[in-house]
């Protein structure tokens, strides 16, 4: 209990403790508090209070220690972001215990450690900042002070620089006056995170804001078209990352001057040899007066005499055709209206050659053993003639004529099946329009490999019992791996097995259904009997895979089930009317009831016939067929007819009904 003057009977705080000891804080410096202890028990019984005891609370007049571990470090995605982290200092700056800590400072000073100057205050909880008011390529010295809640303000951290990144002020630039055109070049920069260059155009250098800006990811830029003999001026800077720039370039400055008349020499003169010919391209001139070209060749480039001269009005002409692997010069001048000719351009030179076979024979045939088949691939050809590909084997690469031939439109052909351990021969060849053959490829052979590896058990086998009783339904997933894991090297058929009831309950095999099976219904039952069932996948081979678990499913008394799709319709050659049917799986005989209707009923006449209007018709021998013809009929009457199915003595519900009218 505290009191401020031991004379109060009322305690101005209390507190509670289940220790001998007891730090009350904060409190007001030079303030006398009084305190006084009482004892508490289980019951919350409580002793008679301790004599009186008093303390002046002392003055904080020492700061908090200088934080330590600073860290400076620049922000990998932001330039312009300088991260820094300390840790808060522990003791007073005289190694006392810390008296207190209420918040930090941080300073900063730019290019040296000795003019900081406070840039941001935060909590003594926060020991953190970013500081987001840098320049680029610039070094900032940080330094962090502790204050506490008496206000006094410790000594700061030992500094910590970090130099901010950026991009440099491109160097070297030049501009260069061209034809209604100024080039312009500079040295690169050389920052990995440099995305490109903005160019400034200025018509004034004076002004503070360009006419144009132009962008490169290149060293140079080429501004065009531009007005001949006017001054345009030039400044370029990089650029980065959040449009991140540099400082601008000193300035530069160039004139464009006017094309030279007449006709200019035609320029990119390119020539390219292919089959028998060769190619020649350039650039097209603009003069008005142009009306074409001429194209001089030359067997010698030393030569001032052409061997001959191509006219042409495109920018594009074919010297063909001409000597495969010779060496032809070719120079071109542009031609005008009034017959005058530009200067020659510069020499250009280029080889034919010769045109290949009409189809190449395919390359890189390979062969390669599976177990049962061998797939042979190779490399496709390019030819427009090509319209597939003929796989020839052989088991002697001494043979001259394939046991076995086959075609295909693809670069890849699985040969299968196929004896396992043999080894096979092969060679491919293309085959185009009006069947055009190539030479047949070069050999490559295999073996088929033995597959003695039999596939995984089938999966999820479940054996349920109709609710009919009269069969019982078996269903299963395909294996798609071998026993081993490999891939399946195939799939043949699956073998049910099932105890025999009269043979002590042994698994035998049932049946043998076809790879593609995913079920099977076994209608050959006895009534109260249990059996037992495993499947097994077979391959190809024979291999049998592991049988799968045991699914056991006990049988009841069979329900009859009634028959489907019945069939009423009227013979008037007899008269009678004929009734068909589909059976159920399991039945012994029919029983083929019939109601009478005068007339021609509505159908809500038929529907509301009840089992009473219903007879059994008799016969001489139980009906174990899936027809009837009843001829006890009269004319003018609607029959309505429903069969029942007998089984082991039990006649089971009816069908559904149809009828017809005996006229």
């Amino acid at each position: 209990m505290r009191y401020t003057d031991p004379a109060q009977t009322v305690a101005e705080a209390t507190f509670t403790t289940v220790q001998t000891t007891y730090v009350d804080s904060p409190l007001v410096s030079g303030q006398t508090y009084v305190y006084r202890v009482q004892a508490v028990g289980t019951n919350n019984e409580e002793s008679e209070r301790s004599l009186y005891a008093s303390a002046t609370v002392s003055a904080d007049q020492s700061p908090p220690g200088a934080p330590s571990d600073l860290i400076v470090s620049l922000d990998d995605d932001n330039f312009q972001r300088v991260l820094i982290s300390w840790t808060a200092p522990t003791r007073d700056s005289n190694g006392n215990e810390l008296t207190g800590l209420t918040s930090f400072e941080i300073y900063r000073s730019r290019e040296n450690n000795t003019s900081f100057a406070l840039i941001a205050a935060v909590s003594s909880d926060q020991m953190s900042y970013e500081d987001t008011s840098v320049e680029l390529l610039t070094r900032y010295f940080y330094a962090i002070r502790a204050l506490d809640h008496a206000g006094n303000a410790g000594p700061r951290s030992q500094p910590v620089s970090v130099t901010t990144r950026g991009f440099a002020i491109p160097r070297n630039l030049q501009a260069t006056g061209g034809e209604l055109k100024i080039t312009l070049n500079w040295a690169a920069n050389t920052e990995p995170e440099l995305t490109g260059y903005e160019i400034l155009r200025f018509t004034d250098p004076t002004d503070e804001t360009p006419d144009r800006i132009f962008s490169s990811v290149l060293t140079t830029y080429v501004d065009t078209p531009v007005t001949a003999g006017q001054t345009f001026v030039y400044r370029v800077r990089a650029v980065g990352p959040s449009n991140i720039k540099s400082e601008l370039s000193v300035f530069v400055s160039a004139q464009a001057i006017e094309p030279p008349p007449v006709l200019a020499a035609p320029r990119n003169v390119r020539a390219t040899g292919g089959e028998l010919k060769i190619t020649l391209n350039w650039t097209a001139n603009t003069e008005p007066e142009l009306t074409g070209y001429e194209i001089l060749r030359f067997t010698d480039p030393t030569h001032e005499t052409p061997d001959r001269i191509f006219s042409s009005v495109l920018t594009t002409y074919v010297d063909t055709p001409v000597t495969a692997g010779q060496t032809f010069v070719y120079r071109v001048r542009a031609v005008g209206a009034a017959n005058e000719r530009s200067e020659l351009s510069v020499f250009v030179s280029a080889q034919a050659t010769e045109p290949p076979p009409v189809l190449a024979a395919p390359r890189n045939v390979q062969a390669r053993g599976g177990i049962g088949h061998i797939t042979i691939t190779w490399s496709a050809n390019t030819e427009s003639e090509l319209t597939g590909y003929r796989v020839m084997r052989y088991t002697d690469p001494a043979q001259t004529v394939a046991e076995a031939t086959f075609s295909t439109v693809q670069t890849t052909y699985v040969d299968s099946p196929l004896v396992a351990d043999q080894t096979y021969v092969y060679r491919v060849q293309a085959v185009g329009v009006n069947n055009t053959e190539s030479e047949p490829s070069l050999f490559a052979s295999a073996t088929v490999q033995i597959d003695d590896i039999p596939p995984a058990t089938p999966g999820n086998f479940v054996a349920i019992l109709e609710s009919s009783g009269a069969a019982i339904e078996l269903s299963w997933d395909a294996p798609t791996r071998d026993a081993n894991g490999g891939d399946l090297t195939g799939l043949a058929s699956f073998v049910i097995y099932r105890t025999d009831p009269l043979n002590n309950n042994v698994l035998t095999v049932l049946t043998i259904v076809d790879a593609e099976s995913r079920a099977y219904r076994d209608t050959d039952l006895l009534n109260r009997t249990t059996y037992r069932y495993q499947i097994s996948a077979i391959d190809h081979q024979g291999n049998e895979s592991e049988r799968s678990p045991i699914r056991t499913v006990t049988t009841t008394d069979i329900v009859p089930v009634p028959p489907t799709d019945l069939v009423a319709r009227y013979n008037p050659a007899v008269p009678e009317i004929n009734l068909t049917w589909t059976p159920p799986d399991k039945y012994d005989h029919f029983i083929v009831q019939r109601a009478e209707i005068a007339g021609a009923p509505s159908g809500t006449d038929i529907r509301n016939l009840t089992d009473g209007d219903y007879t059994t018709l008799e016969t001489e021998d139980p009906i174990t067929t899936t027809s009837y013809s009843d001829r006890d009929i009269k004319s003018g009457f609607t029959y309505v007819y429903r069969i029942r199915t007998s089984l082991s003595g039990r006649i089971g519900g009816p069908s559904d009904t149809d009828f017809d009218f005996s006229p």
